[in-house]
């Protein structure tokens, strides 16, 4: 059995004069994912998955939050270089059974890889990275060099 997106001009009579006009969008709709899937967005990446990242920094740590659900933590790499954060992961699909009929599959399979710019030295010695309910966490502790230590300034009257 083919799935087939609902249209509303299909099911109601008084909308039957309109129904060129929702097969010419149904087909341009369809024209248009194919074109943007089998383009090489992110430098040659087809289909490139970016997963969502949230990164917060205070006067101690730069954290960093990844939602990836799916995964398994075995399948995940964190590594920093110099002055960038490099986060792997590949997630490996189930396969086609014989006698199983798909309908569709939306779910990424593949590797992917974030690179995030630290925006201040980080002490590599006290990284940590926790996976739990599908939530990469990354903190870093800055550099002593790099902490920011707030100093009030007393202004003059000229």
């Amino acid at each position: 059995m083919k799935m087939q997106r609902w249209n509303p001009f299909l099911s109601r009579p008084l909308l039957a004069p309109m129904r060129p006009v929702s097969a010419l969008q149904q087909d341009l709709g369809q024209l248009l994912d194919t074109f943007f899937r089998s383009a090489e967005p992110f430098g040659g990446m087809p289909d490139a998955y970016l997963p969502a990242m949230d990164v917060v920094e205070n006067d101690k740590e730069i954290r960093i939050a990844v939602d990836l659900p799916g995964f398994d933590e075995k399948d995940l790499n964190v590594s920093v270089h110099k002055d960038v954060l490099n986060i792997r992961g590949e997630r490996k699909g189930k396969h086609k059974e014989d006698g199983e009929d798909w309908h569709m599959t939306e779910r990424y399979e593949g590797r992917f890889e974030r690179s995030f710019a630290l925006p201040t030295e980080v002490d590599t010695e006290k990284m940590s990275a926790v996976f739990k309910n599908g939530v990469l966490n990354v903190t870093m502790q800055k550099a002593p060099s790099a902490r920011s230590e707030a100093r009030r300034i007393a202004i003059r009257s000229a």
